[in-house]
């Protein structure tokens, strides 16, 4: 009666697998808006130290470590202007891969792995960073990102991102706008725009505001539950 993709690449995907165009419905993953306050990052930045931070389990469709290549390029930009640090949250079968490019990169003093942290954490891992980063991309074997629930709740509590034109993520992140979006692989773009924003905190709360108002018009849980209704409704008739 209905198909459902969580995002606009999906649903694209569905429709050329053979699903009816009038049958498809784009119904994306929402979140519990009272559980993430809105803290932008600007009142908590010191003038020197800007925090990035990552929450994803440590896979090849996460990209931890073309994240790991972009913040090295990101210091070298930024040079002494800006004491720019990384918290990787997430644990997965490259851990070892991860733990092993930091000290060869010369970011040990820089890049902290926290492994698995409870959900709860995360919220306050959010209110304590200024950036939000992850490079997904598309995985050998195929494998892709969904939507990205984690960009949503980042883009909630105010932060800015810089990530991947990936699968649903544009439908999150809008470009210039929330956040920016490079290609994926393209480590020295990416490493481009986290240095921009680092160097640029004025323009933080544009972007947090815009992030903000995103998510509650399109990504609460309270309004895609509804739309959920309205197609099972539909279904019925």
């Amino acid at each position: 009666s209905a198909v459902i993709g969580v995002s606009n690449h999906i649903c694209d995907k569905l429709k050329r697998l053979g699903a009816p165009e009038e049958k498809t419905r784009l119904l994306h993953g929402g979140i519990r808006l009272p559980k993430f306050d809105y803290d932008p990052p600007g009142p908590r930045f010191d003038g020197e130290t800007v925090q990035c931070l990552h929450v994803g389990r440590l896979v090849e469709k996460k990209a931890p470590l073309d994240l790991l290549r972009a913040f090295y390029a990101a210091r070298q930009r930024v040079g002494s202007d800006v004491d720019l640090r990384l918290t990787i949250a997430g644990d997965g079968p490259m851990r070892e891969d991860v733990e092993k490019l930091i000290p060869e990169l010369g970011l040990s003093a820089h890049v902290r792995c926290l492994g698995n942290v409870p959900h709860e954490r995360v919220v306050g891992l959010m209110q304590k960073s200024h950036l939000y980063t992850q490079h997904c991309k598309t995985a050998s074997n195929g494998d892709e990102e969904g939507q990205g629930i984690t960009f949503v709740e980042a883009s909630a509590t105010g932060l800015p991102i810089v990530t991947t034109r990936h699968n649903g993520i544009p439908d999150v992140v809008a470009d210039w706008e929330t956040g920016f979006l490079v290609s994926e692989g393209d480590v020295e773009a990416m490493g481009e725009k986290i240095a921009y924003l680092a160097l640029h905190p004025e323009e933080w709360p544009s972007f947090s505001e815009a992030g903000r108002k995103r998510v509650e018009n399109k990504f609460s849980l309270e309004k895609q539950t509804k739309k959920l209704i309205l197609i099972y409704n539909e279904c019925r008739e």
